[in-house]
């Protein structure tokens, strides 16, 4: 996990005292300080007015640096129930909406959209071209389906190269010509062997191919 986060605090240069706490990387600490019309922490927004009217600027102050976003999670969160927030804790001086900022895990959980969200999402991308086709454009429905129903069938027989699949001779011609020159990764080589570990010719090339290479040794 990178350690590219930080903990700072917006300080009032008035009393030298924090009002916000957050936690951020790259120019999030200073983008409190640049009018935003959408914010969702009026009171924060307020407290900077109200110290800019005074004809101050407020201060930022960078308490910890270079920590992976759980760790700065958790200073964050030390730091706002040590000073507390205004109108949640009797000595709090902090502006605050949250303790803990941190958004839940959404680890193994299934993303669940309601019809509302459909339907804004088909509004907002009613009418916006598509940057790449899709893999099956041009494809028939029936062939649409039989590509399916192979790569369903290789998977529950863990056959997933297709070894020991038969093509005609003009599909294996096409096949050659396109692979010619193309080298395999390692990782491929290493799929492709354990794949074929254990299996006999007839089960790897088919009886046909089987017979020819066995031909073929036997002359050498």
């Amino acid at each position: 996990m990178s350690k590219i986060y930080y903990v700072y605090q917006l300080i009032d240069p008035i009393n030298n005292q924090p009002f916000y706490v957050g936690k951020g990387k790259g120019d999030r600490a200073r983008s409190h300080l640049t009018p935003n019309k959408k914010t969702n922490n009026p009171r924060k927004d307020n407290k900077i007015n109200e110290i800019r009217n005074l004809g101050y600027e407020p201060l930022v102050k960078y308490l910890f640096e270079n920590l992976t976003s759980e760790d700065a999670y958790t200073k964050e969160e030390e730091l706002i129930r040590t000073l507390g927030r205004v109108g949640y804790d009797d000595f709090g001086v902090l502006t605050n909406i949250k303790t803990d900022a941190k958004p839940p895990s959404q680890k193994g959980k299934k993303r669940i959209f309601t019809e509302e969200h459909k339907r804004k999402l088909s509004e907002k991308l009613k009418g916006k071209v598509k940057t790449s086709p899709p893999w099956n454009k041009g494809l028939t429905k029936e062939t649409d389906e039989r590509i399916k129903e192979g790569a369903k069938n290789r998977s529950i027989t863990g056959n997933n190269h297709q070894i020991g699949q038969t093509y005609s001779e003009s599909r294996v011609e096409k096949i050659k010509e396109k692979l010619t020159g193309r080298k395999m990764t390692d990782e491929q080589i290493s799929k492709m062997s354990v794949a074929k570990k254990g299996k006999t010719w007839e089960e790897i090339f088919g009886e046909e191919e089987a017979f020819r290479r066995r031909n073929r040794v036997k002359k050498y």
